[in-house]
């Protein structure tokens, strides 16, 4: 307390003058209070915690250049201190052995992971894959291209479901380069529907997944805009359960009917007949996948 009187003393100071003489306070119950503000006051100031500096911590401990850092420095600006990071890239590098240069795309696609809480969220979702029969250096090879997976609840039983639809673990692996949302997708309402539907259309998981990054979507997209896909395909005369119905699927499912319809217009301009145009789309759906400018360069040539 002998530190304190000092800031006591000049506290009473400033204080003094302000009491009204009729509301005066006790002289000794005065200074008790003043005492224990004053004490409260420096035990507050030593015991809050100071707040680091993300973006450089991101860029010595996590390996971020100074671009990637300052996004991600946004996004845990509400972080105080450095404890969850530490015990994050703790566990990455050293219980799972996830390789040091993986660490700054993984930190980059998912930076809230830095957020998450080891043993509460991290450790059961690795638990979890254990128990299916996942290897260490498996999982290690997961977290970088899904992280945000790991803070699903419904982890394992998703890996499960896409194991099996899929094959195996290295097909699983491929997928999530293209796909890194499919094992945090909800199955019951998304991925079991729309493969429900699409194997009515003739197309099997087998024969999209994979292949590349718009067939996989197929899988993970808003089921009725998935319906809706397909009736446009059908109108542009292309049956169900074709090789053509694949892959001019896999096309229109991600572009507007306005892209699509410009694109029709634009072989229209350029000389082809309607009849013509049916044709080649019905032959060539990859059509649908040039630019406009594209058309009229090739229309040049």
């Amino acid at each position: 307390m002998v530190h304190l009187r000092p800031r006591a003393l000049s506290l009473i100071l400033r204080a003094s003058p302000r009491l009204p003489a009729s509301h005066a306070a006790p002289p000794l119950v005065s200074l008790r209070r003043l005492v224990a503000a004053a004490s409260y006051a420096t035990a507050s100031t030593a015991s809050a915690p100071r707040p680091f500096a993300a973006e450089d911590y991101l860029v010595s401990s996590y390996g971020l250049d100074r671009a990637q850092a300052a996004k991600v420095a946004q996004k845990i600006s509400h972080l105080r201190s450095r404890c969850k990071p530490d015990a994050v890239l703790a566990f990455l590098t050293g219980a799972l052995g996830v390789p040091a240069a993986d660490v700054p795309a993984l930190v980059a696609m998912d930076p809230s992971f830095l957020c998450a809480d080891v043993e509460r969220t991290l450790a059961p979702r690795i638990a979890e894959l254990r128990g299916l029969g996942l290897t260490r250096e498996e999982i290690a090879r997961l977290i970088p291209l899904a992280p945000n997976s790991f803070r699903n609840r419904f982890l394992g039983r998703n890996l499960e479901f896409w194991l099996h639809e899929v094959g195996s673990f290295d097909k699983i692996v491929q997928v999530l380069r293209m796909c890194s949302g499919l094992l945090s997708i909800d199955l019951d309402k998304v991925a079991k529907p729309n493969i429900a539907f699409l194997k009515q259309c003739g197309v099997h998981v087998s024969e999209i997944v994979g292949i590349n990054l718009y067939s996989t979507r197929l899988l993970i997209m808003n089921p009725e805009l998935l319906r809706d896909a397909v009736e446009r395909v059908e109108a542009l005369g292309i049956k169900r359960g074709t090789r053509m119905f694949r892959r001019a699927l896999c096309l229109v499912a991600f572009q507007s009917k306005e892209s699509v319809a410009r694109k029709i217009q634009v072989l229209r301009e350029i000389g082809f007949s309607q009849d013509d145009v049916s044709l080649i789309v019905r032959k060539a759906p990859l059509v649908l996948g040039l630019t406009e400018q594209r058309f009229s360069e090739m229309w040049i040539s």
